[in-house]
């Protein structure tokens, strides 16, 4: 054996070469994935902070769920449960001075109570003289304010979808830019890191956000829907445990108002109507499904116009 090892002694040495070359590789790329993985989650981490849970709407929802959601969670056992309130909406930035614009942007609206996900952190809208403008002020993260060239005291307009009532894709729904666009011009009041608040997104993407945040008693009123949000971020509520308490919390405290929905007698039936144009496909479907285990009969009307609507007979619905 030690005269073979000596004859075939190169190709011996060229095998275990190949061999250490392949361990370093594959050694390498398990470290490199590793240290990727822990990157990512790091980042994750950072962009939602102290946030186990968001709540996302299709639409709009009253404010005060979030309040009456706490609630119910610290009574369920989740003593450090925090629920935190805001519009997101996507939209567009642009400088007032310099034209310069900026698409994909998130715009925000905020209370204090959002910088609070991040330990140590505030977003001051009273920073770079915002308190003095004649415009509302605005908080961007550096991200957005490189792509704008803009400073603290320099004017900036967002753009964003305005709130509709009647789908616009719909034969009534409006089409044209002025009526379906809401503009907000504000002074920059801050701009701030992309770590902490200004890294939020709840995108799973690596591409840097671009946030531009807002009072979010303004934003409800240019949009015309005051003491209405679209997401809840929930803290508190770690793990499938969490996820489950969150989840049991929210169907016990969700009410039809808070999804913009009316259920009012009319004659010997109920009438459900919203505050859109239609009834989501959704919906429809959750109260035919309940209609059907009650034994109920379930009548889906669309009008136009109508002074009166009532059911004679159980025949249905007449205008």
């Amino acid at each position: 054996m030690r005269r073979s090892l000596r004859f075939y002694r190169h190709r011996h040495v060229a095998v275990a070469a190949g061999a250490a070359v392949a361990c370093a590789v594959l050694t390498g790329a398990l470290l490199v994935g590793d240290s990727v993985r822990g990157s990512l989650r790091d980042l994750a981490l950072e962009r939602l902070g102290a946030t186990d849970l968001a709540l996302v709407g299709q639409g709009f929802v009253s404010q005060t769920l979030a309040g009456r959601l706490e609630a119910a969670l610290r009574d369920g056992g989740g003593d450090a449960a925090r629920v935190v309130s805001l519009l997101s909406l996507p939209g567009t930035a642009v400088a007032a001075e310099s034209r310069a614009r900026a698409s994909r942007v998130t715009v925000l609206g905020v209370e204090g109570s959002f910088a609070t996900l991040w330990p140590a952190s505030t977003l001051d809208f009273e920073e770079g003289g915002g308190g003095q403008s004649p415009f509302p002020p605005v908080i961007l993260n550096e991200p957005l304010q490189r792509e704008l060239g803009v400073e603290p005291g320099d004017a900036v307009v967002l753009s964003f979808s305005a709130a509709a009532e009647v789908p616009r894709g719909s034969l009534m729904g409006r089409r044209d830019a002025g009526e379906v666009l809401e503009t907000l011009r504000l002074t920059v009041a801050a701009v701030v890191p992309t770590t902490g608040p200004g890294a939020f997104s709840l995108a799973s993407t690596q591409i840097e956000p671009l946030n531009a945040f807002v009072p979010l008693d303004r934003l409800q009123r240019a949009l015309g829907q005051p003491g209405r949000i679209n997401t809840l971020l929930v803290a508190g509520t770690p793990g499938a445990e969490g996820r489950a308490m969150v989840e049991a919390a929210r169907d016990r405290v969700l009410e039809l108002a808070d999804l913009g929905l009316r259920l009012e007698r009319r004659g010997s039936g109920l009438e459900l109507t919203n505050d859109r144009f239609v009834l989501r496909a959704s919906t429809v479907e959750a109260v035919q499904s309940l209609a059907h285990d009650l034994g109920a009969t379930t009548w889906p009307l669309r009008s136009y116009l109508a002074n009166t609507i009532e059911v004679v007979s159980g025949a249905g619905y007449v205008g």
